[in-house]
């Protein structure tokens, strides 16, 4: 099993299921959060609890600003070098530069993949950044 835990925010509980097989057959630790916390204060308090090795959410999330999120995740001591993967429609270019113009150069992959592609790449991506 490779030794990373996942925490994602999908609020669709058919797909939510759907992440769940496709990561833990890919060897991750998967854990859903229904709806993301209303703040990026509780956003980060919840990260601390669960310690994941990455966080996946949506940059354009309908409770919270994902760029505020991932803007205060990564201001924090505590959770600055946990990799955040950005699910986005790649053609927000204006989002994905907002977000590197705060340092924040993690990952950004098409919303538009299925659960088993998503955790088929993110797989793809940590063997080959982390040796994993």
């Amino acid at each position: 099993m490779i030794k990373f835990k996942i925490l994602h925010f999908e609020d669709n509980e058919m797909l939510s299921n759907m992440y769940q097989v496709a990561f833990t057959k890919q060897g991750f630790e998967y854990k859903n959060y229904e709806h993301p916390p209303e703040n990026a204060e509780e956003l980060a308090g919840l990260v601390l609890v669960e310690k994941p090795s990455l966080i996946i959410m949506d940059i354009l999330m309908p409770v919270m600003d994902g760029i505020q999120a991932t803007k205060y995740l990564k201001e924090d001591n505590m959770t600055k070098d946990i990799p955040i993967i950005g699910l986005s429609n790649l053609g927000d270019q204006d989002i994905i530069d907002e977000l590197r113009s705060y340092g924040i150069d993690d990952y950004f992959v098409n919303n538009s993949l299925t659960p088993t592609e998503l955790a088929k790449k993110i797989r793809e991506m940590f063997i080959k950044v982390d040796g994993v």
